[in-house]
């Protein structure tokens, strides 16, 4: 079957195709959409905090004291963040709508709604699963997000660390951890 592609103008002739296509430019506007509004100074600052959350969560997680001298040495990457969970389901969605082969329009966006939970969920599972194991089949999965993550997380600074801190530690004491 020969599909045309009116947003990249290309002919695809296979329907498998032509949703990997089509989800590959829907992650390049996503991507785009991120990386642009980071030079917003409003953005970058959230950014800045992102990356301190991420460093407080590495400090802990390693059992180091939450001090702002500890956070200030680990990554703002951190393998289980919302934007490698996001990835996992933009690579999933792309997979499992790629093999959905409907033709009737209504009814490929029922069943893209429908499937949008499951495909949310199991991305969740894969992260949890990936955190415990370290699976080298699941890892490949969360790279994307780590490279998203360089745009969406910034070095910080010591107030912005603090702040990191303060929030971790209350969440701690919050889910009666430690």
């Amino acid at each position: 079957m020969l599909f045309y592609c009116q947003c990249c103008l290309l002919w695809v002739s296979e329907y498998w195709l032509f949703h990997v296509v089509e989800g590959l430019l829907r992650v390049g506007l996503f991507v785009g959409y991120v990386w642009l509004i980071s030079f917003s100074k409003d953005v970058r600052r959230t950014f800045q905090y992102h990356g301190a959350e991420h460093a407080s969560i590495a400090c802990w997680e390693a059992k180091k004291s939450l001090t702002v001298a500890h956070v200030k040495k680990f990554s703002t990457l951190h393998p289980r963040c919302g934007t490698a969970f996001i990835f996992i389901v933009f690579i999933l969605a792309i997979i499992v709508f790629s093999l959905i082969t409907v033709d009737t329009l209504w009814l490929r966006l029922v069943l893209r709604l429908l499937l949008l939970p499951i495909i949310a969920g199991l991305s969740y599972e894969i992260l949890k699963i990936n955190a415990k194991y370290h699976l080298p089949v699941l890892e490949w999965l969360t790279v994307p997000g780590l490279w998203l993550q360089k745009i969406t997380t910034k070095r910080f600074s010591d107030d912005q660390a603090e702040v990191a801190i303060i929030a971790l530690k209350n969440v701690l004491v919050k889910e009666k951890i430690r």
